[in-house]
Order: structure tokens, then sequence, then C-alpha cells
């Protein structure tokens, strides 16, 4: 039987305005901690000392750190279940009955209100998050787990179909889905304000937020089984086979900006 892929969270400081040696030079960023979730439960690895902590013991697909650092918001896939843990002890703060429809992925809105919520039939849900209570879902077909993205603003969640090979935006506030068609089987996704970064099998695609299209695309070392971007936005990482790689934002804005005037 083979067991969910671990997911992990990390925080801590990162750096401001780097120098980098060239436009796509790695660099290394400090953490403090790292969560891990896995079918064991979560634990909590010190950076610096190694110390490695056993904070939850129920079996756990999803995990999100709140922007405070205060409340650690943890899934299970299968049935629904969702809790909310103090990072630290690792004692549930509030948790929430299970829910008739498995979870496949979750992302926070930037209010820290609401969650979205990628369901197993195909549909993204808006719930509130000091209660659980759902507010409002909207399709997407072929939807593919783990593939959720929150928007840094409103109440906007983009998410990825490998049916159609598409990006979806979902606007919760006015109610509508807008899809872009990829070309490519996508894998994961994350967003600013600005673009929006789509992992792929061998490259990135970049999406214009205004224009809504693919205005540029790079390759990738490992391919994407995972992305995430710093808290200040700065950094984009992406988890390849045995690689991750970091990328500043600003290099790769400054990359389509030129490709873009030319």
């Amino acid at each position: 039987m083979n067991s969910p892929r671990p997911s992990s969270l990390y925080s801590g400081p990162r750096p401001t305005n780097p120098k980098s040696l060239n436009e796509w030079t790695t660099k290394r960023v400090p953490l403090t901690y790292i969560y891990v979730a896995t079918d064991l439960g979560i634990t909590r690895i010190d950076v610096a000392s190694g110390q490695i902590t056993e904070l939850f013991d129920q079996r756990v697909t999803f995990i999100e750190l709140n922007s405070a650092g205060s409340e650690l918001y943890s899934f299970r896939d299968q049935d629904g279940q969702y809790w909310v843990l103090d990072p630290v002890s690792g004692e549930v703060i509030r948790n929430y009955p299970p829910e008739p429809v498995p979870t496949h992925a979750v992302s926070i809105s930037p209010d820290e209100e609401y969650f979205y919520l990628l369901r197993a039939d195909f549909a993204v849900e808006m719930a509130r998050i000091d209660n659980g209570e759902p507010i409002l879902g909207i399709p997407v077909p072929g939807a593919i787990p783990g593939a959720l993205a929150a928007g840094p603003s409103g109440h906007v969640a983009y998410a990825l179909s490998g049916e159609e090979q598409a990006l979806y935006r979902l606007d919760f506030d006015n109610r509508t889905r807008d899809s872009l068609q990829l070309g490519v089987a996508p894998r994961r996704v994350v967003a600013t304000d600005n673009y929006v970064f789509v992992g792929h099998d061998t490259q990135l695609s970049v999406v214009d937020v205004r224009s809504w299209t693919v205005i540029s695309t790079l390759p990738l070392a490992a391919g994407t089984r995972d992305m995430a971007l710093s808290a200040d936005g700065s950094y984009l990482y992406v988890a390849g086979h045995q690689v991750v790689q970091v990328f500043s934002v600003a290099d790769l804005v400054a990359r389509v900006e030129t490709e873009v005037a030319v």
C-alpha cells in the first residue's frame, strides 16, 4: 500500500534585497522550523539544532501555518477531518466534525478568515476558519489533488485541471470562474497579485493575472512535486525529484518584463 507523500511547512526570517550572482542563482534561505505531516502525525524540526519534536499523533495529509505562527491548520484527506493546533505544544485549539466529502487540498485566504478546500467531488469550497461552516462551492472539472492556491488579496483561489490541462481562477466574491488552457499537464500552482506560477513536469509557466495569458516559460531541473512562496512573497520554492529550486520572484518578473518588451 502506497503512503501519501509527506507535506511540509517552514517558518522563519527571509532575506531582503538579495544580490544574486546571476539571473538564476539558487539562494540559501534561513529557516526556524520545518513542520512535516505524515501517516503518523506531525513532526516539528528545529533547523538550527536538528531537534525533532512529535507534535500530533493523528494521521494528517495537509498542513498550513497562519501568518502569526500561532495556529497550525491540519487536515486529513480521506474523511475531511481537520484540527487547529498550537504549533509549539501541539495541543488542539479547536477541531471540526468530519466532512462527508474527502479534502484533496487546502489553502487559506489572505485575511485568514476562510479556508479554500478542494473536495473529492471536484469542487473548491470556501469555509469559515472559526467554525468550518461552508459558504460557497465552485466546480473545477478534473481538479488535481494538492493543486490549490489562494490569491494574495480578495477572495480568489486558483486550481488546476489535469483533465483539461487548464488553470482556473475562482472569484468567490463575484461567484465567477475563468479558465486558461496551458497545453501542458500542470502539477502545482502559487499566486501573487500580478502573476500566477504553474509548475509542470519540465517547466514553469508564468501567467499574467491582468491579461490572463501565459507570458513566459522556463525549464525546471527536476519537475514539480510541490511549490510555495516565502512568507513575504520574495521567493518561489519548487520541489522536484530530490531537488529544491529557489527563485527570486523579482528575477522572474524582471525576466518576464524583458521578454514582453522584446
